[in-house]
């Protein structure tokens, strides 16, 4: 299971600096998360449950707090924080999670138990938990603290919903400025009713048959979320510069896959 130190698309990490003025003392705070994500299928007013860890690589203490947060992720795929309740796919009414609050011993492991009683009728429900470590440090004249907060987004899907289905509808290819990698530019949206974190690859190819290499697909296995439409950039290199044939592959379903053939000028 994938340890976190932050969390992307979805995920987000924020420092918040309590200054007290003068020369600052910065005690190095180190905490991970376990899932990066949670996704859970559940049928119309079922329950779910389980549970997170953090784990405190610190040398001293750290006192751990949990909130929530409402999200959504705009054309840029950028998060964009909500506020409780204000989002019709909003799981904040649903979710509980205990401890609300715990100290966290250096070197220590920790568990917080989520679960969720779903509504009668929904398709996808999501929110993301915030978890925020303040060390426990003896206070000092002039001191910084920096508070990480890490979050976990929480995806409930109705186990009845349409499965997710990519739409493809434009695709660009160019050069980086320095001409060291391939731009691929991506419009694409999500038709379906549940998350879609598309698998695939990128096999380049020169002209001249010297070069030929294949890159992962959405390495980083970011999320399309129901509805949402993406202007997605991603970068594949280093290449060479001359021309290059270049196949993209990659799933847009459970059951299908988009692939094509391309050529690429040289540069």
């Amino acid at each position: 299971m994938k340890r976190a130190a932050a969390v992307l698309g979805l995920i987000v990490v924020a420092g918040l600096a309590l200054a007290q003025g003068g020369a600052p003392a910065r005690p190095a705070i180190s905490v991970s998360l376990s899932p990066p994500f949670v996704e859970k299928l559940v049928r119309p007013g079922g329950r779910v449950s389980d549970t997170i860890s953090l784990t405190n690589d610190s040398a001293f203490p750290v006192m751990v707090t949990i909130d929530f947060a409402d999200f959504r992720v705009n054309e840029k795929g950028e998060v964009e924080e909500m506020p409780l309740g204000t989002d019709p796919s909003s799981l904040s009414s649903y979710v509980r999670i205990t401890p609300a609050k715990l100290r966290v011993n250096p070197q220590g492991r920790v568990f917080f138990r989520y679960s969720v009683e779903a509504p009668a009728v929904f398709r996808q429900l999501r929110t993301q938990i915030f978890f925020s470590s303040t060390p426990v440090v003896p206070n000092a004249p002039n001191q910084v603290v920096f508070v990480p907060r890490m979050g976990i987004p929480l995806y409930v899907e109705n186990i009845s919903a349409r499965g997710a289905e990519i739409k493809v509808d434009e695709i660009r290819w160019s050069r980086s400025p320095d001409k060291g990698a391939l731009l691929l530019g991506m419009l694409v949206s999500n038709t379906g009713e549940r998350n879609i974190r598309p698998k695939g690859f990128v096999e380049v190819r020169s002209a001249d048959g010297k070069f030929s290499k294949t890159f992962p697909f959405n390495k980083g296995n970011e999320p399309l979320l129901p509805g949402q439409k993406r202007n997605w950039p991603l970068s594949f290199g280093p290449v060479p510069g001359g021309e290059l044939s270049v196949r993209l592959r990659f799933a847009t379903s459970s059951r299908s896959s988009f692939d094509q053939q391309y050529h690429v000028p040289a540069s």
